[in-house]
């Protein structure tokens, strides 16, 4: 057991490393590395730390499995960071999964099958963060499910959002080219009983799935399309008749797919690098325009 020290674990310069199985309570912050690559975070528990359960700085890769972080200010901070987060708790704090990047679209993660509740403010926050996907994860009963701040061409599917005290899912006026589908919102935005579930002031993102055309459940729409609240004067036009499944069945030998075991870890971190010089390229030429 690691207690009531600045860090329960710090790493630095520590690539190829594996940190499983340990209790981190009571302290500043659980678990911390900065500067590594190819490492993992295993089954461990971090809960009543004064600021992160978890923080990862300045690293180019890292996976982050089945970990119970409760209690802490920020459950998960990622800080020019890149990840692979999976079958997570982060419950219990100030903001469930922080991911912040000054260098646009240089850091991106992949957060699937997550529960980010009961937060005091969100439960998924992007800022600066962009090409990520977000999916599978439940965010409900926190101020806002998801707030994404100037955060560009991410994906966000098949999450749960259910009474946030203010939205399902927040954009900002300076966040583009999202594509969010898939998603289940049920009684969100309790501050205002009678006001759409998600806030839109971005640009140009899309709320539904243009391969199949189809959209989001919302519990209470009455008429199509689903209109949002917010300056970009978003809509939803296929909104889901019924709810859909937002949780993964997955054990602690398995991942949501075989290209996300760990033993393939360094090939999709390849993959994730093309997809990432590609939507950077792409938003270049867009911003250009």
């Amino acid at each position: 057991m690691c207690y009531s020290n600045y860090a329960g674990i710090y790493l630095s310069d520590s690539s190829n490393s594996t940190i499983v199985n340990n209790t981190c309570i009571t302290n500043y912050v659980g678990i911390e590395l900065h500067y590594s690559e190819n490492c993992s975070i295993e089954k461990n528990t971090c809960g009543g730390n004064i600021f992160e359960g978890i923080a990862l700085l300045n690293l180019e890769s890292c996976y982050v499995f089945d970990n119970d972080c409760i209690y802490n200010k920020w459950g998960i901070k990622l800080i020019q960071a890149s990840s692979i987060i999976i079958n997570n708790t982060f419950n219990e704090g100030d903001v469930g999964i922080y991911l912040s990047s000054i260098f646009y679209f240089y850091y991106h993660s992949t957060v699937i099958n997550n529960t980010c509740s009961n937060n005091n403010y969100y439960g998924i926050k992007l800022l600066g963060y962009s090409c990520s996907t977000i999916a599978y994860n439940d965010c409900s009963e926190n101020e806002n499910g998801i707030k994404l701040v100037n955060a560009d061409s991410n994906v966000i599917k098949n999450n749960s959002f259910c009474k946030n005290l203010d939205f399902g899912i927040y954009i900002d006026e300076i966040s583009q080219d999202n594509i969010i589908h898939h998603n289940e919102f049920v009684d969100n935005n309790l501050y205002y009983t009678q006001g759409p579930q998600a806030f839109d002031d971005g640009s140009n993102n899309t709320w539904y799935d243009k391969t199949s055309n189809e959209g989001n459940y919302w519990s209470d729409y009455t008429a199509i399309p689903y209109v949002l609240e917010g300056s970009a004067n978003s809509i939803d036009p296929w909104p889901l008749g019924e709810p859909i499944i937002t949780t993964l069945t997955t054990t602690s030998n398995e991942t949501v797919s075989s290209t996300t075991e760990k033993s393939s870890f360094p090939i999709l971190l390849v993959v994730f690098s093309l997809i990432v010089n590609v939507c950077l390229l792409s938003s270049v030429y867009k911003r250009r325009r």
